[in-house]
Formats: structure tokens, C-alpha cells, sequence
């Protein structure tokens, strides 16, 4: 028997898409926590609407909607699981958590591990990567211009940079012991990245962990949006300020 575990999901006006996420986690994890953190401003009518279909979740109706690292943390505040998932609610579970949270029991080096992201397709997304500097940021650019593939497979599990924050696993005390996500510099993106190096400079590593695998469309959504690539940007050159600028 493994410890305790709780699964954070946020909610932003989706319902529907929590039901269905929270049905693929029962499936899998039967007796783990959820926690489902709402940044929806839901009025006492909708706040009851929502506890109705979801009841078998601990709900957390913040009180602004403070953008993904602000709802992740809230939520996570509120687990009491000795282990904590970060789940996007779009993504679907083809496994449950236990041999990710055995490698991590194995390596106590590991601060953060994730699984093998694949879409609709079967094919495995740029989920794990390095850390987005000037140089790189714009040679990342370049590659996607000229369509560039990149083969993603990996058979073993391999330390990384940092990992999207669509599925990570952690312990609730290294998530606790850096802070939590950095709501207050990032709306959304760029916080998973500044997670993963929050916990590096504690000594502890990212793991990707291809041997389980979960299904998950949406890292390519917004790459054409230019409202979620001008966030991207703000968040981007905030977390250089942060981490090579050393800039308050």
C-alpha cells in the first residue's frame, strides 16, 4: 500500500470536462483524493451545481482567478495526500500512478517525475525539455518553422530539464518546500519550467517516465493563438528576469 494520494484538477468554466476527468482518475486510482481547484467565480447557485456532479471531489472555489499556477497551488494547499498529482483536465489516464511513485521511492534524488504524453494518434509529444534560454528560444523557433521533427520516444527513464505541467507527480512536502507554483510572476505557462528549476536548486531532479503513458492533445493548441503567445512572452521573459537576470 502506497501512501496517501491527491490529484489536483483546475477548473476554469468546465465542468463537463471535470466529470470526465474525474471518471478516467476513479477508473485507475479508486481511493486517491481529488481535488478540484475552481477559478470560475462561481456565484452559491453555480458553486452548488458544480459540488452535485462532482461530489465525490474536495472542491476549492478560489476567490480570483489568479491563472493556472495560482489555482494548481490554492488546490494543492488544500491536499493532504503524502503524494500530489497535477493533472490538466483534458488529459486521459492510461495507467494509474503507482510505478511512477515506486521510481520515486527507489531514487530519492527524483523531486518530479512524469509520464509519456501521446496524442489521439499514438504519437508522443515534446513533453519534456530543456530549459528555454535567448539562445535556444530562438533556434526552437527556427526548427518549427522549417518543420523540423523531432523524434520524441524514449524507452527509458531519462532526467530532464523540466517537464509541461499538463501531468506531474510530486511529494506535497518538495512542492511545499519551494513555494508552490510562482503564481504571482506567471498567469499561465512557463510556471512548470520554473517548478522543475525551484527544485533543482534544491538538488532534486525531473524525471520523464516513458514507461507509463497518458494521452494528451492539447501542447500544440495555442502555438497559433497570438492572445496565449503574448502570455507565453510576458511569462517567458519573466522567468529570465527571474533566473538569468537575477531581476526582483
Amino acid at each position: 500500500m502506497h501512501m496517501k494520494l491527491s490529484v489536483v484538477l483546475l477548473e476554469y468554466h468546465s465542468l463537463n470536462e471535470i466529470i470526465t476527468a474525474v471518471e478516467s482518475i476513479r477508473k485507475y486510482e479508486p481511493d486517491c483524493e481529488i481535488v478540484v481547484s475552481s477559478n470560475s467565480l462561481y456565484n452559491l447557485e453555480e458553486q452548488k451545481t458544480a459540488l452535485e456532479s462532482v461530489p465525490d471531489a474536495k472542491w476549492v472555489f478560489n476567490e480570483e482567478n489568479g491563472g493556472f499556477g495560482y489555482g494548481m497551488t490554492m488546490g494543492a494547499n488544500q491536499a493532504s495526500g503524502d503524494y500530489i498529482v497535477f493533472l490538466n483536465s483534458d488529459v486521459i489516464l492510461l495507467d494509474n500512478f503507482e510505478k511512477m511513485i515506486q521510481y520515486m521511492d527507489a531514487h530519492p534524488n527524483i523531486g518530479l517525475i512524469a509520464p509519456e504524453l501521446i496524442d489521439e494518434n499514438g504519437v508522443v509529444q515534446d513533453s519534456y525539455r530543456k530549459t528555454i534560454t535567448p539562445f535556444n528560444f530562438i533556434w526552437r523557433h527556427i526548427t518549427r518553422l522549417m518543420h523540423v521533427e523531432h523524434n520524441n520516444k524514449r524507452n527509458e527513464p531519462i532526467i530532464v530539464d523540466w517537464v509541461i505541467g499538463a501531468f506531474m507527480l510530486t511529494k506535497k512536502e518538495y512542492f511545499d518546500m519551494v513555494g508552490g507554483f510562482d503564481y504571482n510572476r506567471y498567469f499561465m505557462y512557463v510556471e512548470d519550467m520554473d517548478l522543475c528549476h525551484e527544485l533543482k536548486l534544491k538538488g532534486l531532479d525531473t524525471v520523464y517516465y516513458p514507461l507509463v503513458s497518458a494521452q494528451y492533445v492539447g501542447t500544440r493548441a495555442a502555438r497559433n493563438n497570438k492572445k496565449y503567445t503574448k502570455i507565453f512572452l510576458h511569462s517567458l521573459f519573466g522567468y529570465w528576469k527571474k533566473n538569468f537576470f537575477r531581476i526582483k
